[in-house]
Parts: structure tokens; sequence; C-alpha cells
């Protein structure tokens, strides 16, 4: 059973448009909200198996820290929304991106690090939109593994 998270209201309403025309699967549940909020007061302790943080907006720009996923205080929320061995999977397009959220969640979080691949143009099973355009344009993705 997933539950996906779009806060913005034009990639929501892409994402609508594509889950009403895949028939509205039953094992997916489309929540258009701020994730912060609706984790917080929605999700129990433990009793999340996996989060995945497909292609954030990475907020290059060095005062945007603490906009990025792996270094905002929620991520220790989200850390105890897992399950014991429950597991964070983020894929970013960005090699800079990808180093740090490393360095955040086992320093930081003290998550350990399962597996860092990259995928390129040899892969064909694209997770998102974000994907498909990155890979097809050229770009290295990078996906991380992180267990609690």
């Amino acid at each position: 059973y997933f539950i996906a998270i779009e806060h913005t209201k034009n990639k929501f309403d892409k994402f609508w448009n594509r889950y009403l025309s895949h028939k509205s699967p039953d094992n997916l549940l489309p929540i258009h909200a701020n994730a912060i909020s609706w984790v917080t007061h929605f999700i129990a302790p433990e009793s999340i198996d996996k989060i995945f943080i497909l292609y954030p907006n990475p907020n290059p720009k060095k005062k945007d820290l603490n906009k990025r996923w792996h270094a905002m205080p929620f991520m220790q929320k989200l850390i105890q929304v897992l399950k014991p061995n429950g597991e964070i999977e983020i894929a970013t397009n960005m090699e800079w991106y990808a180093h740090e959220a490393i360095d955040y969640l086992k320093n930081d979080f003290k998550m350990s690090l399962i597996n860092h691949k990259t995928l390129d143009k040899n892969i064909t099973n694209y997770r998102t939109h974000f994907e498909s355009k990155y890979i097809k344009s050229g770009n290295v993705c990078h996906n991380m593994l992180f267990s609690r």
C-alpha cells in the first residue's frame, strides 16, 4: 500500500489525472497536502515500512540547506514513523545532493547506508517522470537506500 503526498497543486493535478487514467489503483492513496503536516498528524510511530523521497527540489543555495529533506529537523519524525529496520530511499540527479544526503543520514541521523547506486541510460523501468526525463537527457541519477 502506497501513500503519495504532493504539495504543489500543478504536480498533484498531473498525478491525479494519471491516477484516474490508471483506474485508480486500490493500493495507492494520493494526498494533496504538505507532507510535513500530513505525516505529523496522520502517521503513527513505527508504522511505515519504507519512505521514498524521489527527486525532491534540491534547494541548491547554501542559505536553503534547511529546506533539503535530509537537513530538516522533520527527518527525525520520518525516522520515528519507520518500523524497526524500516527504510528511506532517496533519489536525485544531483551528485552533490546525494553525497550531502548520505553524510546527513549517516552522521546526524545515525541511519545505515544499505546501497548507493547510480542509474543511467541503461535502465528503462522509470519510477517517476522526473527520473525518465533526467536519464533520457543524459543525467546520471543517484539512488540511496538507508535503514533505521
